[in-house]
């Protein structure tokens, strides 16, 4: 009786501390906890042990590690929620199931708007270039606890862009375009006219852009036979060392005849023969150029006959012809340098060159051609050297600005009035008599009247002695 009584007192007792209605002194302590199940997909659960003195007071704590284990695992980065993916641009489809891993009861779904109204069951993707969004809603027991979204960027397939006639390419992204380049192509015997292409077309493979070419020569072989219609208009060429591939040298007989607009030409190392009449009548040609090394060979007849605005030119060493009237009725011409290696001025070669101060013939040249200068009614010096031998018919015809010309002894010939209309000039003759070979009239200049001869000259460094009468030197 007496023990049944004791477990009632403590019995109260206890429920008495456990509602607070006394004052308990227990000291409580607390060692078996047990779990309260309410581990999340979140966070861990809790769990609750009784007083071990039988007070009846409980105490909660966090049950460490018991967080549900159903979870998603991503292969990639996110931040703020938010993942950016990028892939190569030859991924066309892309396959949320292998970057995706579902642990115990979690799932996920692959939304194609944030709303999730359209899914996508497969979790396969189609990408298009550039960005592709998708929003995949992470869930457990069906319901959705985290939504992340997936940005994937497919690098876009690259092309490259070449252009005829230049180094520069262009890396382009598909569906985009191409720029124009900044720097033109040249193409030898033509001139750039813009490119076979339009720049607002999209690129979509590899290409190259066509120029579109303006023809400037006719040809024929390896013979520059004339200009094209484009070619007429221009004021300025050049003669390339070759066109297409073909090496180019020869200036075809009348090849740039009459071209009114033609102002300046310069003329390729290669070109070895310039025909005749192939610059004829080139009114405002004013500069002929030669690159160094020339390997020009000869100059037609009248090659250069009637440029009325050439005012000098500078013969090519490598010349060693120049066809007869080559220079004929170039009025502005001034000066005039012939190489060493010609051996004969040709006849007529500047007749009317009436602009023509002075002319100094190289020791090479043996003979003078008929006409050569006649009517170069502005020459005052002309220096014949040793070599020469024969003076044709009329070579100083009408030459009335000549005062005064010196023939050595090695001329034996002169042809017929060699100086007819000279009226102010003096002959002086290294021969001691006229030679056999002249003339009767090589030194008239009008029917009745001769020009003055001086026979038996000889000039040293200082001054000159003829016929044993010492003068001052010829100023010539």
């Amino acid at each position: 009786m007496k023990k049944l009584l004791s477990i009632l007192i403590l019995s109260v007792i206890t429920l008495a501390c456990t509602f607070g209605l006394v004052a308990c002194e227990c000291k409580h302590e607390f060692t078996n906890y047990l779990s309260d199940n309410n581990a999340t997909y979140e966070s861990d659960g809790t769990k609750t042990a009784v007083c071990d003195k039988g007070c009846g007071t409980t105490n909660t704590i966090a049950d460490i590690g018991t967080k549900l284990e159903s979870k998603v695992i991503y292969d990639f980065e996110i931040v703020d929620g938010v993942a950016n993916i990028t892939v190569s641009n030859d991924v066309e489809e892309y396959d949320f199931n292998t970057v995706i891993t579902k642990v115990g009861l979690s799932n996920f779904i692959v939304g194609l708007d944030k709303h999730g109204t359209q899914t996508n069951l497969t979790k396969k993707v189609d990408l298009e270039f550039y960005g592709n969004t998708f929003y995949i809603f992470e869930t457990l027991n069906d319901e959705i606890v985290k939504t992340v979204e997936v940005i994937i960027y497919r690098e876009p397939m690259i092309y490259t862009v070449t252009f005829e006639g230049l180094k520069e390419s262009q890396n382009v992204n598909v569906y985009k375009v191409a720029t124009v380049p900044i720097v033109e192509p040249t193409k030898a015997g033509y001139t750039f006219n813009g490119w076979d292409f339009d720049f607002t077309t999209p690129i979509t493979s590899d290409i190259k852009i066509l120029a579109k070419w303006n023809a400037i020569f006719t040809l024929d072989g390896n013979t520059i036979t004339g200009l094209t219609e484009y070619g007429k208009t221009l004021t300025e060429i050049e003669i390339p060392k070759y066109v297409n591939g073909v090496k180019i040298t020869t200036i075809g007989d009348f090849a740039f005849k009459d071209c009114s607009k033609l102002t300046s030409v310069t003329i390729s190392e290669r070109v070895t023969s310039i025909g005749d009449y192939s610059f004829f009548a080139c009114i405002k040609l004013a500069d002929v150029n030669f690159k160094n090394n020339s390997n020009l060979k000869s100059i037609g007849e009248l090659a250069f006959s009637s440029c009325h605005s050439l005012k000098n030119m500078s013969i090519p060493n490598s010349v060693t012809s120049i066809g007869g009237g080559v220079f004929y009725d170039c009025k502005s011409l001034t000066s005039v340098t012939i190489p060493n290696s010609i051996t004969s001025i040709s006849g007529g070669a500047f007749q009317c060159c009436s602009s023509l101060t002075s002319i100094v013939i190289p020791e090479s040249v043996t003979s003078i051609g008929g006409l050569a200068f006649q009517e170069c009614i502005s020459l005052t010096s002309v220096i014949i050297p040793n070599s020469v031998v024969t003076i044709d018919y009329q070579a100083f015809y009408d030459c009335k600005s000549l005062t005064s010309i010196v023939i050595p002894d090695s001329v034996t010939s002169i042809g017929e009035r060699a100086f007819e209309g000279c009226s102010k000039l003096k002959i002086y003759c290294e021969a001691k008599s006229k030679p056999s070979g002249w003339d009767s009239s090589w030194n008239k200049y009008s029917n009745y009247i001769v020009c003055p001869v001086v026979w038996g000259y000889v000039k040293d460094n200082s001054d000159m002695n003829v016929g044993g009468v010492t003068l001052p030197p010829l100023d010539l």
